[in-house]
Order: C-alpha cells, then structure tokens, then sequence
C-alpha cells in the first residue's frame, strides 16, 4: 500500500519532497513555464524559439504495477511540436548546501516518454546569494533514456565536499536535483516516484503520509485560502486581520494577493488590501475601509530558494 511506512531497521529517509506529485498548490496545468514552480518544490524552466510544452499532473490508475507502492500521480512534460529549440530543465532545490556535502547518495526514479530521448541528471551545489558566495558546484549523476514503458532508473553518486567554499549570507544555499535537456525536439516525459538519500541508509525509503508532505511543501510556499473581510458598522481606519502559517517557513515570505473580490460593488479595489507585519509565523493585512464594506481574497506567500 502506498503511504506506509515499513519497519525496516534501514528504512532511509528521502530527501526529495513531493516525489510523487501529490502536491499541487499552484495548479494542475501549466504552459510553456519559463522558470516556474509547477508541482511543489519542483521549478521548471522551458526556453523555446518556437513551440510549448505543458507541465501537467498526470493520475496512476489504481492497481497498476509498472511502478510499485500504488502512487497516485506523475508528472508529465509534453512538447507535440517540432521545435526551433533551446532547453527544457525540471529540478528540486534542496534547503542547505551542507545536505549530503562529502556523502554517497543513491537516487532513484521511474520515467517513460517518447523513446530513445535521453535526458542528463546532475546534481549542483548552490552556496547562496550575498557576500562573495563560491560558484556553482554541477556533478554528473548519469542519463535517462525513454522508452514507451516505465523503467526505473538508479544512481550512486559522490556529492563533492564542500570543504574551503564559501557560503553567501543570505541563508539560501542549496544542493539540486536537476533532470535537463539541452537540444529538445517534439516529446513526452512522464516521471514518477523521485527519491533521494544517503546510501548508508538502505533501500527502503519511508514513504510519507500526503499530510506530512503537505506540511513539508507550506515550508517554502502557501496559499492562504480565502479570507474575508466585513465591515458592517462602522468606518475602520486602520483594520487588521491575521493569518497564522500552518509550518514554520524558511524565510520571510514574498507574499502576493489574489482572486480579489468586492462583495458589495463599493468600489473597493485590490489596492484597499495591503500586507504588512509578514514573517516566517504569520502576516498580517491592514489598510482602511467604510462601513459596509466587504470583500475577500488569498494570498500566495512563497519562501522557495
């Protein structure tokens, strides 16, 4: 069954979240994404001349067995014209460069698409912005090469020390996971199941619950959901209303609102809504309102690397 962990003594701990594309909070569906956070925690970057590609959650049907452990989703990227083209490029970044720094790691993934297209996977060690940072670190993992059935594909891989680097001092150094393609004709890439983790931590990777991968995505990116302001008496000047996070974040969040909405066609715009007191915990929204006035909207609050 999926999502049980096993007891296993050498049960090893994935250091990719959202390998199995449960998590969307951003949406199901994107196009041509041009360096964007599609599923959670995975950042897609397409450059074309010509042409576009879809990011899509795809679903497993239940039972199948060409990958194990009964997932529920892949992700899929599908370019169905020939194009005059440049690169595509999915990766995960991991929080904290210090992560596998000088360690065997063992990656694991299933893929099928358009056979015989080959696909690079490299690892590379980010050290952050601010200051005098050191530059990228890219270390070859190996190749995937499609074929119409799903495969599994394993590496072993030495990921470089980081002994006489430099970290920058904005606190967002990073360790990426990158799949890559250089040279990109008509094509389709479906992958699934992503796990990565020490090799001295065995084969069996605990498989988490969708509520903890859930919790483990709203670290780097959320959506408030819809929050609603009324005022039915009296003229406010200024008001507050407080949305609490769910998870601590990584960082104080760029927080972006949306889908705004005057209820009561007053003439109220999304300029009367204003962000303020934000902070890895919480944010608060403020501005001044007249009586009568309702309206809602959400807000996207992102902390990604």
């Amino acid at each position: 069954m999926s999502h049980v962990m096993t007891t296993d003594s050498r049960n090893n701990k994935n250091a990719i979240i959202n390998g199995d594309f449960d998590i969307w909070q951003r949406g199901v569906s994107f196009a041509s994404p041009s360096g964007e956070y599609t599923a959670d925690r995975w950042l897609v970057r397409t450059v074309f001349n010509d042409g576009a590609a879809t990011v899509s959650r795809e679903s497993f049907t239940p039972g199948q067995t060409d990958v194990p452990g009964e997932p529920r989703h892949y992700l899929r990227i599908d370019q169905t014209e020939s194009v005059d083209s440049v690169m595509i490029n999915m990766q995960q970044r991991i929080e904290d460069i210090r992560t596998f720094a000088g360690q065997k790691v063992m990656l694991s993934l299933y893929a099928r698409g358009t056979p015989g297209k080959v696909f690079v996977v490299r690892l590379r060690q980010r050290f952050g912005t601010g200051g005098a940072p050191s530059s990228i670190v890219t270390k070859s993992v190996g190749t995937v090469t499609l074929s119409a059935d799903w495969q599994e594909f394993k590496f072993a891989v030495d990921v470089p020390s980081i002994a006489g680097k430099t970290l920058g001092t904005d606190g967002n150094s990073c360790l990426g996971l990158e799949i890559h393609e250089n040279v990109v004709s008509a094509f389709a890439l479906d992958i699934a199941s992503v796990k990565m983790g020490s090799v001295s931590g065995g084969n069996n990777f605990i498989r988490r619950t969708l509520a903890e991968e859930l919790s483990l995505c709203q670290r780097y990116f959320r959506n408030t959901g819809e929050l609603k302001l009324v005022f039915s008496k009296t003229t406010i000047s200024p008001y507050e209303n407080i949305s609490t996070h769910p998870v601590t974040m990584r960082a104080t969040p760029t927080a972006t609102v949306n889908n705004y909405v005057d209820l009561d066609s007053s003439g109220r715009t999304i300029s009367d809504v204003s962000v303020d007191k934000n902070s890895i915990n919480g944010l608060s929204m403020s501005g001044s309102v007249s009586a009568g006035s309702r309206f809602r909207f959400d807000v996207d609050l992102d902390a990604e690397l």
